[in-house]
């Protein structure tokens, strides 16, 4: 017996919104990137200078990209606040301030920043590209798409632009454009891994399950710590009944992330699929673990559905015991 809902059994689209880290990793002309360095070493510096020259604008921009470089992003958004309130027409202030808004989930005062960046630097192609991934987790598609096409045209080289187009047209339904995107991002940058993950979610959402499979596949190549390859791979896997594999896969994702509840959800909808008391033992405590994280992550119509199931499925074992049980 293979208990499954269609719930919402499906392959995530990335949690529908752009593209993993497109925006906080764009280089602007303004953000001097400090990979392989010590940001402590940095922020201490910076402060250094700071206690001598408390108006250094570029201490307190280069203090504010150091502390988004370690997930500080209250602190960047002061050191930004402050180089606004020094040099009022510094575009990658504002930029780089709505890209600390966006980690921290404030997506309309992202957008303001991205806009006033736009306004006082109109030739730039990551505010764009910033500005359009912020328009589609707002859900205003056809502006976010426009961002992008800017985005592009002023660089047509802007792998980033494509996935994130990419994935506009995605949720939109658009997958064949969604796909030429990924094609052109991947093209041109053939390490990013987001991008074959996103064109596999698109292969799969035309049927194209095979051709979903390699394009996770190989993401996991690019990256073997990809949590939601493994995840949708696992899905891909499950619904074409390869429900081992699928558990491997569900394991491999939940390793990654211990609070993952789609995770424990598909891999408790695999187990079903063994027609075995301790697999289905395993499905409840999955299905359990599921509601709890959707409870706790405020997903409530989740939540109810993984705990209908789960109902119906105890009701169903306790149906079959009682008829083995039961004397002829």
């Amino acid at each position: 017996m293979y208990y499954q809902s269609n719930s919402f059994s499906t392959a995530d689209n990335q949690e529908n919104h752009c593209e993993e880290n497109a925006i906080a990793a764009d280089k602007t002309q303004w953000f001097v990137r400090l990979e392989a360095r010590d940001y402590n070493a940095e922020l201490k510096y910076y402060h250094q200078i700071l206690e001598r020259e408390p108006n250094n604008v570029m201490a307190h921009y280069q203090l504010g990209a150091a502390h988004l470089a370690v997930e500080n992003y209250i602190a960047a958004i002061e050191n930004y606040n402050r180089v606004i309130e020094l040099e009022a027409n510094n575009a990658g202030a504002y930029h780089n301030r709505g890209n600390a808004y966006t980690a921290l989930g404030n997506y309309e005062a992202a957008l303001t920043d991205y806009n006033q960046a736009i306004e006082l630097e109109q030739n730039d192609p990551v505010f764009y590209n910033s500005r359009g991934a912020i328009l589609s987790y707002l859900g205003d598609l056809d502006e976010a798409i426009a961002s992008f096409d800017r985005s592009l045209s002023l660089n047509p080289l802007y792998s980033s632009a494509y996935n994130n187009r990419g994935n506009a047209y995605a949720k939109q339904g658009n997958f064949f454009s969604a796909i030429a995107d990924y094609n052109k991002a991947i093209e041109i940058n053939s390490q990013d891994a987001s991008a074959f993950l996103n064109r596999g979610i698109s292969q799969y959402r035309l049927g194209n399950q095979l051709l979903a499979i390699a394009d996770f596949t190989h993401t996991l190549t690019l990256n073997p710590n990809y949590g939601k390859a493994y995840k949708n791979r696992g899905i891909v896997r499950a619904e074409m009944t390869d429900c081992e594999a699928a558990i491997a896969d569900y394991n491999q994702a939940i390793k990654l992330n211990p609070t993952d509840a789609n995770a424990y959800y598909h891999r408790a909808l695999a187990s079903c699929a063994f027609d075995h008391p301790l697999a289905y033992q395993a499905a409840i405590e999955d299905f359990t673990k599921a509601a709890q994280l959707y409870d706790r992550q405020g997903q409530i119509e989740q939540y109810e559905s993984v705990m209908n199931i789960r109902e119906e499925l105890i009701s169903w074992i306790q149906g079959i015991e009682e008829f083995v049980d039961t004397p002829i």
